[in-house]
């Protein structure tokens, strides 16, 4: 089971995968702010309860502490990371698509959490 992103390029990757893996193990995620603020809360509740290790990786850690959290002029929150050679905070919303996976997905095909 995978949590694949549905925004921008990701859409036709995740048709894809869909089509070839069964709508039953691939679940599309389109980015929205609400939905990348229940993802990086998750994988910050995830790091807590110390369900994941920070493997020795520069790179990995940059992404993972390149996300910030801002409260925009109209007062909603907002994750943002700036723009790098290694990516966008690729890795960070890779593991958080990861960790929404392995949480949200009840073992039977069609059942998710919401």
């Amino acid at each position: 089971h995978v949590c694949i992103d549905n925004t921008g390029i990701g859409r036709q990757f995740a048709e894809r995968a869909a089509q070839r893996y069964g709508d039953y193990r691939v679940k599309p995620v389109t980015f929205t702010a609400e939905v990348k603020e229940a993802m990086a809360y998750r994988l910050r509740t995830a790091f807590e309860k110390r369900n994941l290790r920070i493997p020795n990786e520069n790179v990995i850690r940059a992404d993972l502490r390149s996300v910030r959290k801002e409260i925009t002029e109209t007062g909603n929150l907002r994750f943002s990371a700036g723009r790098t050679q290694s990516g966008h905070a690729d890795r960070f919303w890779a593991l958080a698509l990861a960790v929404q996976a392995g949480e949200t997905y009840l073992g039977e095909p069609g059942a998710y959490l919401a």
